[in-house]
């Protein structure tokens, strides 16, 4: 599904018109990104939950020169866990 369906769902769910809707989706998808920004979790419930984490320094065997370790550092990432009604959701289909 792509903005536009999106947007359309959302004017036949809601009975807003599409300018509402798209207005609408655009603030939510600002303050999801505000929010990451600030670094913050955020809990949509009985959807799932966006959160952070870090993956740890490593380093990898290089294959194209042997005897060449390669580092990789440490990164944040945003990571999204499903809510347990959407799991239960998903298995039953």
């Amino acid at each position: 599904m792509d903005t536009t369906q999106l947007i359309r769902n959302i004017s036949g769910k809601t009975g807003y018109n599409l300018l509402d809707s798209k207005a609408f989706l655009d603030c939510f998808v600002e303050i999801i990104q505000e929010s990451v920004d600030r670094r913050e979790s955020i809990k949509i419930a009985n959807f799932g939950t966006l959160d952070f984490s870090t993956v740890k320094e490593r380093t990898v065997k290089n294959f194209k020169n042997l005897g060449e370790d390669k580092v990789f550092p440490s990164v944040e990432t945003v990571f999204f866990r499903l809510s347990k009604k959407l799991k239960e959701r998903l298995k039953d289909t």
